[in-house]
């Protein structure tokens, strides 16, 4: 089933906003992903993320979720540009970022996105 809903597109992302703890600023946003599944219940990560990586999936699931918040910081264009804009921070798997290989294409997933993503500041990443 997770390799189906990977390929139907049924893994969604989401975002959580990042405040400043000082003065309440938007910094960014958290990408999280669910996996909305075909009755209509979305599932959290720890239900669907193991498996992911079991069946050896979650490489293309990261690689997606890297596309997803490449595309939405091109979408916020100027707000996402320079070291201060607007960031989304993503969770990725520490199979994904064990592998040179993988590191490699996960940096031309950013690359490739443009000048808004690539010229932006790397956030944190959470393994």
């Amino acid at each position: 089933q997770i390799y189906l809903a990977r390929t139907l597109g049924k893994l969604a992302g989401a975002k959580t906003p990042i405040a400043g703890l000082s003065d309440g600023a938007l910094l960014g946003f958290e990408g999280l992903l669910r996996w909305r599944r075909k009755d209509g219940e979305q599932l959290e990560p720890a239900a669907f993320l193991q498996v992911a990586e079991e069946c050896g999936v979650i490489s293309q699931i990261g690689r997606e979720v890297v596309r997803q918040a490449c595309r939405q910081l091109v979408g916020w264009g100027a707000r996402a540009a320079g070291p201060e804009g607007l960031s989304i921070a993503v969770n990725l798997s520490g199979r994904q970022l064990e592998r040179s290989d993988e590191r490699r294409r996960l940096t031309g997933e950013r690359q490739s996105a443009g000048p808004v993503v690539s010229n932006t500041r790397v956030p944190r990443i959470t393994l």
